[in-house]
């Protein structure tokens, strides 16, 4: 019968001290050093003891676009495609613009120098398929859009 009062008394003393702890405030404290300057916060009127004014600065990671990196190598590829293409090594100009597009599939200038390299091989089908995709992402005022709409028929 202790046993079970004990346990009971444990019980509620717990309880009571769950609650009074959920009841607190939970501001900070604040311990002040009697050399230390005294603010007033002009918004909430507390006083605050020796705070100085900072700024927060949120770190951003330093990691590279992935895009961004790839453009020199796209750049790349599509320079050795062209000059290819005016040598007429056009499976080679294919091989240079598929790599590309396996980094960016957006690259309209990749889908213009595949869609060069197929006329270039008399297979028509093959250069309107790349134009039409070319014209998906090309500027509608650029060059390379010109140029995919009429290889594109």
């Amino acid at each position: 019968m202790t046993n079970n009062l004990t346990l009971r008394l444990f019980c509620l003393l717990f309880v009571g001290l769950i609650l009074s702890a959920c009841s607190s405030t939970g501001g900070p404290v604040i311990i002040r050093d009697s050399q230390e300057p005294v603010f007033s916060d002009p918004a909430t009127g507390e006083e605050r003891a020796g705070e100085t004014q900072q700024q927060v600065v949120i770190a951003q990671p330093v990691v590279p676009d992935r895009q961004q990196a790839t453009v020199p190598l796209i750049e790349r590829l599509v320079v050795q495609a062209n000059q290819q293409i005016a040598n007429r090594n056009y499976d080679q100009a294919i091989n240079l613009s598929e790599r590309g597009l396996r980094i960016n599939r957006k690259e309209s200038r990749l889908y213009l120098t595949l869609a060069k390299a197929y006329s270039g091989l008399s297979n028509k089908q093959q250069s309107v398929y790349f134009a039409k995709q070319g014209l998906r992402y090309a500027s509608k005022d650029g060059d390379v859009f010109t140029q995919l709409k009429r290889l594109s028929k």
